[in-house]
């Protein structure tokens, strides 16, 4: 339907974090598949991979590959912590960094949507933003190339 509240299907939710090194070409191949499936069903709305924001190191490639497989890319860069004052958004691995990355993995042909952290797990350390901080990953994903942002706000406390 299109009128319908569907934005994107997600044909992969984290792969890059769990995957490990020599499973992930099949999962690539699956999280493909899954999308060309949905395109051949004739849906009006485009595929999108979730990924985290582990684009550095040894899952460089990975999240490459990932964040290259549907007509949307999307990926969610967690910085607040509970146990650490934020100083910047913009480190190593960053909000800057990380849309700048899939910015240009997508070589500004392909939407770049960014899940914001409304988001907190004390088993990761994540705290919940404030409405100011959120607003700050908002622009700075926006500035860096994402064409849009999207959340879901979720406490995880197990």
């Amino acid at each position: 339907d299109p009128a319908s509240p569907v934005l994107a299907w997600i044909v992969d939710q984290e792969p890059t974090a769990f995957t490990d090194e020599h499973n992930w070409p099949a999962r690539l191949e699956q999280t493909r598949r899954r999308g060309q499936e949905i395109r051949d069903a004739g849906s009006p709305h485009p595929t999108i991979v979730i990924d985290t924001s582990q684009f550095l190191g040894t899952r460089a490639a990975r999240w490459a590959a990932f964040n290259s497989a549907a007509e949307l890319t999307g990926h969610f860069n967690y910085p607040l912590r509970m146990r650490s004052p934020l100083v910047s958004l913009s480190t190593t691995g960053g909000i800057p960094q990380s849309v700048g990355k899939a910015v240009e993995l997508a070589h500004e042909r392909k939407p770049v949507w960014f899940v914001l952290q409304a988001f907190e797990a004390a088993r990761y350390g994540w705290r919940m933003p404030e409405p100011s901080e959120l607003r700050a990953m908002a622009y700075t994903a926006l500035i860096h190339g994402a064409i849009g942002a999207v959340h879901g706000r979720a406490r995880a406390d197990a």
